[in-house]
């Protein structure tokens, strides 16, 4: 009577087996997440100019939470990963600036989706700056 397995079969199954671990080995090292995307893919880039005379402290805001995202020197650029509280599919997220000694400025809410990137191009008059979603 024959075997089920044979030789040639089980060095096939086990080729196949190696072929998985390799992959799920290279997975890894991209950083897959369970929706299989890496992770540059799932953040949401906030890029800063700011061309004000002022320091400036950069806040997130979603369903009237703030999240503050760190600070841009006087006449300097930042880049900032929105948290992943702030964003979810779709989402609607509103960005604050803070001069420091000044009055905050609110921008218009702007839809945002993972792998995107914001760009705020802060002008002296803060009434005069800029938004762009990429």
């Amino acid at each position: 009577m024959e075997s089920v397995w044979s030789r040639q079969g089980i060095q096939g199954l086990l080729i196949v087996l190696a072929a998985c671990v390799v992959a799920a080995c290279a997975g890894a090292g991209l950083d897959l997440e369970k929706d299989g995307l890496p992770a540059a893919a799932r953040e949401v880039v906030v890029e800063v100019e700011n061309y004000n005379w002022a320091d400036i402290v950069v806040y997130a805001v979603r369903n009237g939470s703030r999240t503050r995202l760190g600070m841009v020197p006087s006449m300097g650029r930042e880049r900032f990963v929105l948290p992943s509280s702030v964003i979810t599919a779709a989402s609607n997220v509103q960005l604050v600036v803070d001069p420091i000694g000044g009055r905050p400025y609110v921008f218009p809410p702007v839809i945002v989706e993972r792998g995107q990137r914001v760009e705020l191009r802060l002008e002296n008059n803060l009434n005069l700056s800029s938004i762009s979603v990429w």
